[in-house]
């Protein structure tokens, strides 16, 4: 109760960003922006 299904995305997308599923229990906005966050980092990864 409280912890969205993104939250769980990013710990399997990124383990290692832990404390990114901290701030998300803190304040949901803070959610999109990690995601968007990790979106783009994959994508430099990626390329």
């Amino acid at each position: 109760m409280g912890i969205s299904p993104t939250t769980s995305l990013i710990v399997i997308t990124k383990p290692l960003r832990v404390e990114a599923i901290i701030s998300v229990s803190t304040s949901k906005s803070i959610c999109l922006r990690t995601s968007f966050i990790l979106e783009r980092d994959d994508s430099n990864n990626l390329r």
